[in-house]
């Protein structure tokens, strides 16, 4: 009888640390890294809030290609500047085709889409050839451009706490101006919002 009890508890545990496995493979694929330590409330408060109507951060970052991009080049044009997690993970996928998809008609009104992850240059490289993306991607490996627009902080997944880059979009003006942010982001509708949006512009 305890040796059947015995093999019980360890298929038990067994199942257990498959179930874990698996949790972990699943955060894994969708770009989240659980090695970051959970922020304090010091760091939370350190997250800046930009405001519709604030003059967008500057920056000048490498890209895709072996290129630097300066947000101040497009000055005189509108530029949709998006924050995603990841490249090659399922939501970042499918908002990176839906911009791709859009892109002649966001060019047709004067704007330029510039997407923003901690991804480097190289793995951009890949992601552009893989899905045919026809705009810049700019790798923030030190995440200054992402703490600047306030995107980098605190997220949770399944129950886990842990910094990343959130998912937002900002539309900024020929003057260099934030019009419109969307700091929760629906993929399956976004590029026809942005559309929308720049109408209004």
């Amino acid at each position: 009888m305890l040796l059947c009890e015995l093999g019980l508890y360890q298929v038990l545990r067994h199942k257990l640390r498959l179930r874990k496995r698996a949790a972990r493979r699943k955060v894994f694929r969708r770009g989240i890294d659980l090695g970051q330590a959970r922020p304090d409330a010091a760091a939370r408060m350190k997250e800046m809030k930009l405001k519709e109507g604030a003059v967008a951060p500057g920056f000048t970052a490498p890209a895709n290609g072996g290129c630097e991009v300066s947000l101040s080049q497009f000055r005189g044009q509108a530029v949709v500047l998006y924050f995603y997690p990841k490249d090659n993970t399922p939501g970042c996928n499918r908002e990176a085709c839906g911009f791709r998809d859009a892109h002649d008609e966001i060019t047709a009104r004067g704007a330029v889409v510039l997407g923003v992850s901690a991804d480097s240059a190289a793995r951009h490289d890949k992601f552009i050839d893989k899905f045919g993306l026809p705009f810049a991607l700019v790798a923030d490996g030190d995440k200054s451009i992402c703490e600047a627009y306030g995107v980098w902080g605190e997220k949770s997944f399944m129950g886990r706490t842990f910094l990343g880059i959130k998912r937002r979009t900002f539309l900024i003006d020929a003057n260099g101006v934030i019009r419109k942010i969307w700091p929760k982001v629906k993929v399956a509708t976004h590029a026809a919002e942005v559309l929308a949006a720049l109408d209004e512009l």
